[in-house]
Order: C-alpha cells, then structure tokens, then sequence
C-alpha cells in the first residue's frame, strides 16, 4: 500500500461537490478548501455537539446547564475555525464567544445566524459558571439542536460544507489506518465490497495495535473479552463482535505493505455477506472503535504463558529417554538425553500411555497433573516422563518480551 499521507488531502473533493447545491444565495463565496486542520476542528466540534444529551422540558437543571457549557465551547471553536479559514484579522489577547461572533459578522459583512441566540447562551452560561444560577429548563432543553442548527448554518454559508457529512475519520491519528480507511471507503464505492471489508480489517489491524496492552491484535475473531475491555472507552461490544465476524483474518506479510488475508468461507466469509449495508457498517464501526480507543490509558492485560514463556524439559540422568508409542508395538526411542541436557519447546501434556500409570481423563489433561509430555524433535513426535525430565520454563528472548516484562528476566 505504501504512504497513505497523501491521500488524506482527497476527501475534501467529495464532501465539497456533495454540498454545492445547499450553498445558500447570496452568502460570501470562498474559494480555497478548507485545510485539513479546519476539517479537523470542526469534526470536533460535531463530536462536541454530538455527545450532548437529549433533554426536556422537565429535565435537571444541572443537566441542561451542563448542555449550555458543551454548546457554548463548540459554538465559540466553530466560530474560531471559521474566522480562520475567511481570514479575519487576529486581535491581540484573548477571544471568546462574542469576540469571534462579532469579528466574522464584520469581516463578511452579513449578519451572523444566530448572533442574538449566542449572545442569550453566552449570558445562560457565565450565570451558571460564575454565579450558580441554574438555566430556565423549559428555554434551554433544545440547547444542543439549536446549537447545531445554527454552526451548520455557518459551515454551509462560509465553509461550504454540511456539518453532518464530515467524515469522522479525520479524527483518526494514526495515519496508516486512517489511510486504509479511505482505500476502503474508495472500494466501497466500487461496489468492491470484498476488497473493502479486507482494507476495513486491515486499518482495524494498525488501530487495535496501538491500544496498550495488545501485544498481537486479533482481527476476524470473535474475542468476547476483549469487545468487554474495550466498553471501558466507550466501544459498543455488540458492533466490534459484528465487525470482527465481518472483516477477515488479516497479518502484516514481510514486506512493507504486504497483508496476509485468510476468509473463512465456510464461516462469515462468503459473498452473501459482501454488501454495501455491511461495509458501512463496518466502517462506520470501525473510525468509532478507532477514535474511542487512540487515547486509552494503561490498563492490565494479562498476557497469555506462550506469549512471554517457553517450556523446558531438563534431563535428570544419562540416558533420560523421549519415546515414540505406536498404537501396537512396544514403544520406540527418539532420543536419549545426557544429564543436565535441555530441551526447548512448547510440552503438550498427554495421557501417560504406560500400562501402570494410564488414567482417562475425561477432559484435557491439566499442564499441573500430566506426568507425560509430547514434544517434536524434527518431524518426530515423541513423548517425554517427569520422571526422567524436570519440566521447566525459561522467558523468550523475542525483544517487545524484554521491553515489557524485563521483570521475568534473571538479573
């Protein structure tokens, strides 16, 4: 895939060519698109307004005061990225609400939508900020639709662009799943619906990487526990299960932008499940999960043993045998092991096959009561007995193993 940097700069084109028929009659024309920071602010200030609460009539007063606080700050940086973009002359010190809203109504020339409205919600908040005087719940439960009526009114005339159409994923700080975001959204477009879901678990890949604590992200892969975790940042568990039932197994290849991807077709991946309906669910899904989790603070993890470890088997003696056990002969050596000897593996834990020692157990035998392990020397399966090997383990030596637990390590 290579750099995606550049192709950020294209989603303008698309949002502002969607819009030119809202462009209202007689509103200043601005020539220049907005720059990507522009659209970056104002993608926060529709997640601002977007995380108000629905409201009414009879709602708290503290509720509807806390809605004044979050409309007063998206409308004051809207305000701020419009009078940006038109290029309004910076005074010196500091701007609030009214500042901004007076500048871009002089810089334009043209009354301001919903100037009178600022001015009685900046007047409700520095009551309730500086005095403690809770807002009248009746006037102000519509708060934060009003707001939104009025911002959108600004980005359309001075912007040119509709506020509900800005793509979220400019919100998205890791530049290569944001790259792969949009190869899906292009793929979508297509109507490549197969080749979208794959960009989709792609970009899902470089974004569950980042999150602390996931040493290798599972992507295609129900995990339960992890859609768990991730509700403490605000994921929805029952979209990120969908999403991963969705989207294949993908693995970064060798080489620089090279995926390996594997569709259970026999499972979810199958055509009947490549429509457009899915893919935009899955993307929009996906900038959700990305966005929630790009800050998430430090928690727990715990890592699983073949992740940090390797077993061990010790020879106790000269002479300590691994053996090969065919289903009716006598059992065959595979190798003998000097004392002190050490055999490096992963020890599976097997019934003991010897005739005094054989137990069925029901259920997988327990690493913690096996007394037989099977190994592989070469292509050799063999089987090793605690009473000629002590079973061990010994950290790996794989470099993120020594960065994030330095402590199994022997000083």
């Amino acid at each position: 895939m290579g750099n995606r940097e550049g192709r950020e700069h294209g989603q303008w084109s698309s949002v502002r060519a969607s819009n030119l028929r809202g462009k209202r009659r007689g509103a200043p024309t601005i020539q220049m698109p907005p720059a990507d920071r522009i659209l970056h602010r104002l993608s926060m200030v529709r997640e601002l307004l977007a995380g108000s609460p629905v409201l009414t009539p009879t709602s708290d007063g503290v509720a509807v005061a806390k809605g004044i606080l979050a409309a007063h700050d998206a409308a004051e940086l809207a305000l701020a990225t419009v009078a940006d973009h038109i290029g309004v002359p910076w005074q010196r010190g500091a701007m609030y609400l009214m500042d901004y809203a007076a500048a871009v109504q002089q810089h334009t020339k043209t009354p301001l939508s919903g100037y009178d409205f600022l001015s009685q919600l900046n007047d409700a908040r520095v009551s309730f900020k500086h005095k403690g005087i809770l807002p009248n719940v009746p006037q102000w439960h519509r708060v934060g639709e009003t707001t939104v009526r009025y911002v959108d009114d600004w980005c359309r005339d001075l912007l040119d662009v509709n506020l509900a159409d800005l793509d979220r994923a400019v919100l998205i700080e890791n530049a290569t799943a944001r790259g792969l975001y949009h190869d899906a959204k292009a793929a979508c477009e297509a109507s490549a619906y197969q080749q979208a879901l794959e960009f989709i678990g792609q970009a899902l890949w470089e974004a569950l990487r980042g999150l602390p604590g996931i040493l290798v992200p599972a992507v295609g892969k129900e995990d339960v526990g992890l859609a768990l975790r991730l509700t403490a940042f605000g994921v929805n568990a029952g979209d990120f299960l969908t999403l991963q039932q969705l989207v294949p197994s993908v693995w970064p290849g060798e080489r620089d932008g090279e995926w390996l991807v594997t569709w259970k077709s026999r499972n979810t991946g199958h055509e009947a499940n490549w429509t457009e309906h899915n893919v935009r669910f899955c993307l929009a899904t996906f900038v959700d999960v990305a966005i929630k989790i790009q800050h998430a603070p430090w928690l727990p993890w715990p890592a699983p043993f073949y992740w940090v470890y390797t077993d061990t088997a010790t020879a106790k003696h000269n002479g300590a045998t691994v053996w090969r056990y065919p289903w009716s002969a006598s059992p065959d050596v595979v190798k003998k092991f000097e004392q002190g000897e050490v055999y490096v593996g992963n020890l599976q834990p097997t019934e003991d096959p010897r005739p005094d020692r054989f137990s069925l157990f029901l259920d997988e035998v327990p690493f913690e009561r096996a007394t037989a392990f099977t190994i592989f020397l070469g292509n050799v399966k063999g089987i090793l007995f605690l009473d000629d090997f002590e079973v061990s383990k010994k950290p790996k030596e794989d470099w993120w193993v020594r960065r994030d637990f330095p402590h199994i390590f022997e000083t």
